[in-house]
């Protein structure tokens, strides 16, 4: 196989050269093969495969070829004996992708048959459950908001989104190997998907008596708030249009990529070289791929707009209560939050605050969750 001299995003006639100030052109002598989003679901895929369809071309700099880059959420999987620098300029939109690319998650409603699943939980762990996750992931984010919430004790493990070696073995989702997976002491197996381990807690603290407490139930059952069926279409509206329109939102230009790629690069599970090859690399290569989410999710004009349309639609969910759960926060006020909370000071997040009814709500469920429930601190 041929090596390629220079990282290329091939889309159309012009490529990077307006957003990498100029750099030069190189022909890709052999196309790299995506592999799916770690952390966002079957983003990273699905648009995989629509990259393909508009002729869209990966090449990396400077790969040799034969070394599979499975361990990195969205790379090659033709390069070896490469540099660390050059493994993060590329993994830069891997993490991109991984960490804020949105996708459709849906928990899992049939039994798995998959050896590494964890069995259904009897009892609520006495030991902090490890919670394997990138920090800036928006899923991550949704799932430690709930943990927080309902004062249930975790440990992060941070995952670094080059190797994954710390997850690697562990039980996949859907066939992929994402973050967050959690595993909870004296159990076999792991669980993954933050809606479905969300889920198991929940069913959990339920049964032991618990769910009344700080619970969407409030106390009075879901007539005191939504019915199940208004959280469950909330939290699948999280999912499947919420986090892309946060995507192409916080990527919309390249000064706000590099402003979130300073803020991944600094929160990642990086060293020094990957961290700064991150941020450049990562910046230019996910403002391109924002274009395409937008095309894809048929999100036309200014990004701003249907940002504001969502925390516009969401509010009126919400209504003149304090939450959508009523006087408590319910699982969709979590999701809510959750997936915001990844975002939280970036420039996205200031003028949703700003422009729509997002901020009040926001910061009552915020104080709502209180205190983190983590017990190791952040890096």
């Amino acid at each position: 196989m041929a090596t390629t001299t220079a990282l290329v995003w091939r889309c159309g006639s012009r490529g990077l050269r307006a957003v990498t100030g100029g750099s030069a052109w190189c022909r890709a002598q052999a196309p790299l093969r995506l592999s799916p989003c770690a952390a966002w679901s079957s983003e990273g895929l699905l648009l995989a495969q629509e990259q393909a369809q508009l002729g869209t071309t990966f090449a990396a700099a400077p790969l040799a070829t034969s070394r599979t880059f499975a361990s990195s959420p969205v790379l090659a999987d033709h390069a070896s004996q490469t540099s660390q620098g050059s493994r993060s300029y590329v993994a830069g939109s891997a993490l991109g992708l991984a960490t804020i690319a949105a996708a459709g998650s849906v928990a899992l409603s049939e039994e798995s048959t998959d050896p590494l699943a964890a069995p259904p939980l009897e009892v609520l762990p006495t030991n902090p459950v490890l919670v394997y996750q990138y920090e800036v992931c928006p899923f991550c984010n949704k799932l430690r908001a709930y943990f927080d919430y309902k004062d249930i004790p975790y440990t992060v493990v941070e995952v670094n989104p080059l190797t994954k070696a710390e997850i690697k073995g562990m039980r996949k989702n859907n066939g992929k190997l994402k973050v967050p997976i959690v595993k909870v002491d004296g159990v076999e197996g792991q669980l993954v998907e933050s809606d479905a381990i969300i889920d198991e807690f929940q069913g959990l603290l339920e049964r032991e008596g618990r769910g009344a407490k700080r619970s969407w139930f409030s106390g009075g059952g879901a007539a005191a708030g939504k019915g199940a069926e208004e959280v469950a279409r909330w939290r699948r509206w999280v999912n499947e249009t919420f986090v892309h329109v946060l995507t192409v939102n916080i990527y919309r230009s390249v000064r706000e990529s590099f402003e979130t790629f300073d803020y991944i690069s600094d929160q990642g599970n990086f060293g020094l070289v990957a961290r700064e090859a991150a941020r450049y690399g990562g910046a230019g290569i996910m403002y391109v791929v924002s274009k395409n989410i937008k095309k894809k999710r048929s999100l036309p004009g200014e990004e701003r707009d249907h940002l504001y349309k969502c925390c516009g639609e969401w509010m009126d969910a919400v209504g003149d209560a304090d939450f959508h759960g009523g006087k408590k926060p319910d699982l969709a006020d979590l999701s809510v939050y959750g997936v915001m909370r990844a975002v939280e000071g970036f420039e996205s997040f200031k003028d949703a605050v700003a422009n729509t009814k997002i901020g009040p709500w926001y910061y009552r469920v915020k104080e709502a969750v209180g205190a983190s429930a983590r017990t190791n601190p952040v890096a």
